[in-house]
Parts: structure tokens; sequence; C-alpha cells
């Protein structure tokens, strides 16, 4: 009965340990910033390519007539150690929209664009830590008289 005993809490102790190490109170690593603002910050990097060995790339289209915006993730050497990537549309009417790619050679997401020329943009981050912004692409089509034929 002792030994049952002693054995119980042995293994409890031993999960109570592990617990422990699981759980972090660093404050370094802990932020109160709200995700779409430290998000938003990793766009004011200028355009880079990331390592060679690391490399992945991404692609966007925007249909002439429904001016749907897709945004591709490509893939890449790189592709199996990033974390994150975030795509992110500034619109001509000034609005501005992001959404999560998924970081597999494929995905898609699609934007409702304008009119006019919007501005894409793609950052990855890798399991590092580094970011990248991958594209920076101008899309649309310049239609300087579309008021006047509407009218």
């Amino acid at each position: 009965m002792m030994y049952r005993l002693f054995t119980l809490l042995t293994i409890c102790f031993i999960g109570f340990v592990i617990a422990a190490g699981c759980i972090s109170l660093d404050k370094t690593t802990a932020s109160l910033e709200p995700v779409d603002e430290v998000q938003n910050g990793f766009f004011d990097l200028p355009l880079s390519s990331p390592p060679t060995e690391i490399m992945v790339s991404a692609s966007v289209d925007k249909d002439p007539i429904y001016n749907t915006i897709n945004v591709r993730f490509d893939g890449g050497r790189g592709q199996n150690v990033v974390h994150s990537a975030m795509a992110r549309v500034t619109f001509s009417d000034g609005r501005i929209e992001q959404k999560e790619l998924m970081p597999r050679s494929g995905s898609t997401v699609s934007f409702e664009g304008t009119t006019g020329m919007d501005i894409v943009e793609v950052v990855v981050s890798y399991m590092n830590g580094e970011s990248y912004k991958v594209l920076s692409e101008v899309v649309g089509f310049h239609r300087p008289n579309l008021e006047r034929e509407r009218i």
C-alpha cells in the first residue's frame, strides 16, 4: 500500500515539474500590443529577399472585369520554416485590409479590389523570428475616363 502511494506521489510530482516547465512568465515574450498593430509594423519593412536557403515567394493577379485580387503563396526552398504569412491590400480609396495567407504552396486569399490601382504586400515571418516583405506590387488598370464613361 505504501509503495502505491509513494509511486502515485512521485508521478504527481513529476507531472507538476513538467507543467511548471511549460509555463513561462518571461515578460520579454509577452506582448500587450494587439496582434494587428504588431503585424502592421512588419509591412513597414522594405521589400527584401530572404537568404537563398530559406527563399519563398508570392504572386498576385487582379481580374480586369470583377476587380478581384488573388494573392498566392508560391512556396520555395524555405517553405517548411515559415511561421506565418500575411497579405495586405491598400485600396485606391484608402481602405486597408489584410488576411492571413497559409504558408503552403498554392494557397490563395482573395480581396474585393477597386476599379483603381491597389497596392498588394506580402510579409513572411520565419520560425527564427525574422520577417521579410517578399511582395509589394501595384495592381490594377489605369482607367482615366472611367467616371466620364459611367455618365
